[in-house]
């Protein structure tokens, strides 16, 4: 099993649905949702991958694991005790935001010379 898949596993084991799981595994920001429902339900349907996400449904069922819920309170109970440390904190926000996702990076428009000249001329051509 590859660390992406064993990740997928994990987060529809906690309560992911497939697509988003895929998304979070293999850290997909853009693309097409048909594409990618596609490619989470076969990832979802590896032989491999399915033994494995049952194995961590049962162990959660039988209170042996955190599910990303419980383990997301746990963060947020971290992050809000005034009496911990900043940096313990800190660290729980990074967490959070890994496990969300939160942490991706965003993207940022940059426009040059020539795209202002056409702002200024009314959409013409700089050229």
């Amino acid at each position: 099993m590859t660390p992406k898949q064993e990740a997928f596993s994990q987060a529809v084991a906690d309560g992911m649905d497939n697509s988003s799981a895929y998304r979070h595994a293999y850290n997909v920001r853009t693309a097409n949702n048909n594409t990618i429902a596609k490619k989470a339900w076969k990832i979802a349907h590896t032989p491999v991958v399915f033994a494995r996400v049952e194995a961590l449904k049962k162990e959660v069922s039988d209170g042996r694991l955190l599910q990303r819920v419980g383990k997301r309170v746990i963060l947020c109970e971290i992050a809000e005790d005034k009496e911990q440390q900043a940096q313990n904190r800190i660290k729980a926000i990074e967490v959070d935001n890994r496990m969300t996702g939160d942490d991706a990076p965003q993207k940022v428009e940059v426009f040059g010379l020539t795209d202002l000249m056409r702002l200024v001329r009314g959409g013409e051509s700089a050229d």
